[in-house]
């Protein structure tokens, strides 16, 4: 039985967390995660997702503000676990803590390294327009997932795909991945293999201002927004003063926009003869399917025309 350490933090590991736990192959030792967080308006602090699994599922958890930490690196250690386990953990490992694994470390990525290496990988595969993205589980260094391949799954990205929906098909295809990955890694089968550096893509954490809407995208950019920062930070713009959030669109070029006006400022909000809200963007517009007003539940964009924009 191998004995693990799970690093997590995030929804996209617990998928990955419980099949650890649940194969007799393995023992899930501890969870280091993120201490709990202030949430909501009275700042309560509450645990993360990874925490409340591994709280349900019996096995001990760290918490440490830095990986640093003494206290924390002497509780590690005297763990004796062969295996580190890292996915969507949210702080950089250090060589001092890898080196405290027999067997190394692994990492759960989602992204088909060497692209889109760092923070945000799946939001990025969407906003660049990728048909493709999958899962890399990769050996740990102490550089940002630089790291020899062990194995690697590709998914197709549909039409319909938001990072909701990828976050939930990748994490799947992670859980049942890593498992025959470690057995074969540990076992001497499988030879890791180093990523061409030069084919590197890097992607940024995500910010709240990344949703707002600046008029300078296309309609197809803004369509690939909206599904990359679907749960967070959504899509979104103002109109006279408050936040709409945009939640359904139909993109438009100018070639297919019977109504785009060349001299129209981008950002410039008119109804179609359809009495749909549009707002014109770079060479094109984009149609208002649902949007919700700030304070306001979701409503057709038919609706927001008899409300707002009479």
């Amino acid at each position: 039985m191998i004995r693990i350490i799970f690093f997590g933090t995030e929804n996209f590991a617990v998928p990955i967390l419980h099949t650890l736990i649940s194969d007799s192959r393995f023992s899930v030792v501890a969870v280091v995660t993120k201490p709990d967080q202030p949430v909501g308006r009275g700042h309560t602090l509450t645990a993360l997702p990874v925490k409340l699994a591994a709280v349900a599922a019996g096995v001990h958890v760290l918490q440490p503000e830095k990986l640093s930490d003494s206290t924390f690196f002497s509780a590690l250690t005297a763990l004796k676990a062969e295996l580190g386990v890292v996915v969507q953990y949210g702080k950089i490992i250090p060589s001092s803590i890898l080196s405290q694994f027999s067997d190394g470390v692994v990492n759960v990525h989602g992204s088909l390294l060497p692209k889109y290496r760092g923070p945000s990988p799946i939001q990025t595969a969407l906003l660049s327009g990728e048909t493709k993205t999958g899962i890399t589980i990769m050996l740990l260094d102490e550089e940002m997932d630089h790291g020899p391949i062990l194995s690697q799954e590709r998914l197709v990205i549909t039409t319909d795909d938001t990072s909701e929906t990828l976050f939930i098909k990748l994490a799947e295809i992670g859980a049942k991945l890593l498992p025959e990955t470690i057995m074969k890694f540990v076992g001497g089968t499988l030879t890791p293999q180093a990523q061409d550096h030069n084919q590197a893509t890097y992607t940024k954490i995500i910010e709240r201002e990344d949703g707002r809407v600046t008029g300078n995208e296309t309609p197809d950019e803004l369509e690939r927004k909206l599904r990359a920062f679907i749960p967070w930070p959504g899509l979104f713009t103002e109109y006279k003063n408050k936040r709409v959030k945009i939640l359904k669109i139909i993109p438009l070029s100018a070639a297919r926009d019977s109504n785009f006006h060349e001299h129209r400022k981008p950002g410039t909000w008119w109804k179609t003869a359809e009495n749909l809200p549009a707002i014109t963007v770079h060479n094109g517009s984009i149609l208002l399917l649902e949007v919700q007003p700030e304070g306001k539940n979701r409503i057709a964009g038919v609706a927001f025309v008899r409300g707002y924009l009479k």
